[in-house]
């Protein structure tokens, strides 16, 4: 392998050149750390490989336009991960993110214990579980079920929740809890009676 300094400056020629081989070695040398940082923090490998497709574009726009000088040997991966991570920072602030992560989180009521959702539940379990996470929603008291959407739906926190209804933040957080849980087993019951245990 080239030292870490041509290694660089062989990456920027390629980019400059449109050489698919280096667009490939990229991607492959820096995949692995993006896809582990997505799926980390929530994602998924199909997100991970846009994440990675849109930082390897703003790099390649960036040596294009002669704006990204590397100042070390390893000035590309850092830059790719930077960008990788600001581009999925943006998407999880995103409008549409933050609403499917509300229902997620809903429809994940679950025990601890279950395998992760991934592994083994259809179009169809998702769907199921989630009308019963909504079921279960509406049928929970109107005082947790306002700390609920206030937390979950309309991503307040808990300070800001507990200065809206005139309650302290440590009261706000114990009855979020307790809000939570009784959701959980409200959610557990109908499962249970939906499947016929």
């Amino acid at each position: 392998m080239k030292n870490q300094s041509s290694q660089q400056l062989t990456i920027i020629e390629g980019l400059r050149t449109n050489s698919s081989a280096i667009l490939n070695e990229l991607y492959k040398a820096n995949f692995p750390k993006i896809l582990a940082f997505v799926v980390k923090d929530g994602g998924t490998k199909a997100q991970a490989d846009d994440i990675m497709q849109d930082a390897i574009i703003v790099l390649w726009n960036k040596v294009r336009e002669e704006s990204f000088v590397p100042h070390n040997e390893t000035a590309v991966e850092a830059y790719l991960f930077r960008v990788a991570k600001n581009k999925w920072i943006d998407f999880l602030r995103s409008f549409h993110h933050n609403q499917m992560r509300s229902i997620n989180s809903l429809a994940s009521l679950k025990h601890v214990d279950d395998p992760p959702s991934g592994l083994i539940d259809t179009d169809s379990e998702n769907q199921e579980r989630l009308q019963l996470a909504l079921k279960a929603f509406g049928d929970i008291d109107k005082n947790c079920a306002v700390i609920l959407k206030k937390f979950y739906f309309q991503r307040k926190n808990l300070k800001e929740i507990a200065h809206q209804l005139k309650l302290n933040p440590v009261s706000i957080r114990n009855r979020k809890y307790l809000c939570l849980k009784k959701l959980r087993k409200l959610f557990l019951t109908l499962q249970d009676s939906n499947h016929g245990k």
